[in-house]
């Protein structure tokens, strides 16, 4: 409510203005394309986002489960000067990522808190689910790191359960795992345009 004081003879009296304060906005999407930009969660981004549309992650996201990406869509960072980042602080943490649709990430970091001490269950990112399949683009300035994968489930970086990954841009590095420290294929095909997947390990075979 603002209140106008009493001897303001012209003005005085008071009025309410309704506003919502988003406390929780860490992207912002259109549910239509041309709309206006909305900002919500990451997770409503996600949901909400229109197919094929542009979700732009605003601040740090720390997931505490695996976010699925069932929808055509880009991501990236709302502004590429300062990449945002998407990690968990829970260690043994599974997926961070489900793609199960043909997802672009540019200008945006995925990491898996390795140089914190945060372990993991799972690979940081999993391209299909084993029912549906995925599409992932590692694009431009994208990077896929420090998640280290201490079971002897596959992948570190990403591991393509059913589908194709293209690193066109993007880099995949410093992950660990027991198979595949920076990618582990299951069923499906990776192409590498441009980009770099480096300084991964494995216990096994697959460093990268």
């Amino acid at each position: 409510t603002i209140a106008v004081p009493e001897e303001n003879e012209a003005y005085r009296g008071s009025a309410t203005i309704p506003f919502q304060i988003i406390s929780d906005a860490e992207a912002m999407y259109q549910t239509a394309e041309g709309g206006d930009w909305q900002s919500g969660s990451f997770s409503q981004a996600l949901s909400s986002v229109y197919e094929g549309g542009t979700v732009r992650v605003m601040k740090d996201v720390v997931l505490t489960d695996t976010a699925t990406i069932a929808k055509n869509m880009t991501i990236t960072s709302n502004d590429p000067a300062q990449p945002a980042s998407i990690t968990s602080s829970t260690s043994d943490h599974g997926y961070l990522l489900y793609i199960c649709a043909d997802v672009t990430m540019t200008n945006i970091i995925v990491d898996g808190g390795s140089e914190k001490g945060v372990t993991a269950s799972r690979a940081l990112i999993a391209v299909g689910d084993g029912t549906r399949s995925g599409t992932l683009t590692v694009g431009s300035s994208c990077k896929v790191r420090s998640n280290n994968n201490v079971t002897e489930n596959g992948g570190g970086g990403v591991c393509v359960i059913l589908g194709s990954l293209t690193i066109d841009g993007g880099a995949i590095s410093h992950n660990h795992a027991y198979y595949g420290g920076g990618v582990y294929i299951s069923a499906g095909s990776v192409t590498m345009t441009s980009g770099t997947i480096e300084n991964n390990s494995a216990e096994k075979y697959g460093g990268g």
